[in-house]
């Protein structure tokens, strides 16, 4: 990962946590949430709030007055002043692993508040910011079928998968 283009700050204490995951994705299922929650206030956290996405969208900077710490990047957060904690899980792990490595969840909140904010550079197209990584084309309908079976409908995952082109 390329250096950001600000110097890291000090990390602010995580305060009041808005939680934003996947319950349907093996890697934060009910057990994984509540271990997160558990290290959370252990680490001096209030969980404010939770969005279980991508049934319920992630928050709007509007609805994050008064939260200190979102659990995921998230582009609708736009002009919130705020600060993001990636955590380790879900498929697309990426931002996780370049910022900690294959540390556990519960060892990265441990050590958030001895920690630094670090500005990652983002790429911003159509209305949607990529953190990490960009996938384009027919591969990008993957997702749409994969969160189709989590939720139980089969019916819909194979139109979701079979890509415009074929």
């Amino acid at each position: 990962m390329e250096p950001a283009p600000h110097p890291p700050e000090p990390a602010r204490p995580l305060g009041r946590v808005w939680l934003v995951a996947n319950r349907a994705s093996r890697s934060t299922d009910e057990g994984r949430i509540a271990a997160l929650e558990a290290a959370l206030q252990s680490a001096g956290a209030t969980i404010a709030g939770s969005s279980n996405f991508p049934l319920e969208p992630a928050p709007e900077a509007a609805a994050l007055a008064g939260i200190d710490t979102l659990g995921a990047a998230s582009a609708a957060a736009t002009g919130w002043d705020g600060q993001f904690l990636a955590i380790p899980g879900g498929t697309m792990n990426l931002l996780p692993k370049a910022l900690h490595g294959d540390a556990s969840l519960e060892a990265v909140v441990a050590v958030t508040g001895q920690g630094v904010l670090t500005h990652v550079p983002v790429v911003r197209a159509a209305g949607h910011t990529s953190y990490c990584r960009i996938i384009i084309g027919p591969l990008t309908r993957w997702a749409r079928a994969r969160e189709n079976e989590r939720h139980g409908r089969i019916w819909r995952a194979s139109p979701a998968a079979t890509p415009a082109c074929w």
